[in-house]
């Protein structure tokens, strides 16, 4: 059976621009939104805002926002190095800047390539989401209106104009999201996860997000 929505309309004014009322989903996610079309070989057509920066559209593989929890996984994989990725762009920088770069050693490239992979891990904790724009299609390299690929924010709008797309939820649950559909993607403290430690005495419990 197909998640509902519950409608918020009491709790939340309708969207100034449509005059639709909105509504939440009955789920949170742990570690990640994607937002694209179900057929993996079709473009996927999306507005994307960040923030408070205005919306642009953006043409690609799929959108995803994880957590802190969610960017060890599929957010890491998708944006991480590979050790020969790392050697052959040591390699470039050595032939342009004339460095003395071991670019042909494999401890040191291992030793990059694990200092950039770790930086794209960010803390669970971290009030903000990890951001991953797959395949991004850029028309001209001199067009101004283009997001980077990878980044965080705090705040994420998105507006789908995909033919035959969903919003899936930690890969599990599956909402139809085509044209004209919009999503709203925010981090809230009320919704953190608590976790409880035990200090031997068990009466003690210690409550930490």
């Amino acid at each position: 059976m197909e998640p509902q929505l519950r409608n918020v309309q009491e709790a939340i004014p309708p969207c100034s621009e449509t005059g639709m009322a909105r509504r939440v989903l009955p789920v949170l996610a742990l570690n990640e939104v994607f937002i694209g079309e179900c057929v993996s070989a079709r473009v996927s057509y999306l507005e994307l805002s960040m923030d408070t920066m205005s919306p642009i559209k953006q043409k690609c593989s799929g959108f995803i926002a994880s957590t802190g929890t969610g960017s060890t996984s599929w957010t890491y994989n998708v944006n991480k190095l590979t050790e020969q990725n790392m050697e052959e762009i040591l390699t470039i920088v050595k032939e342009e800047t004339g460095y003395k770069i071991r670019d042909t050693d494999e401890k040191f490239v291992n030793k990059i390539t694990e200092i950039f992979n770790q930086m794209l891990i960010t803390s669970p904790e971290a009030p903000r989401m990890v951001y991953t724009i797959r395949d991004q299609l850029v028309s001209s390299p001199l067009r101004s209106e283009c997001i980077k690929p990878r980044g965080v924010a705090k705040s994420i709008a998105v507006r789908s104009r995909c033919f035959d797309a969903s919003l899936v939820i930690d890969g599990g649950l599956s909402f139809t999201f085509n044209d004209g559909t919009r999503a709203l993607l925010e981090i809230h403290d009320e919704d953190a996860l608590r976790t409880v430690t035990l200090h031997g005495d068990v009466t003690e419990v210690v409550f930490k997000h």
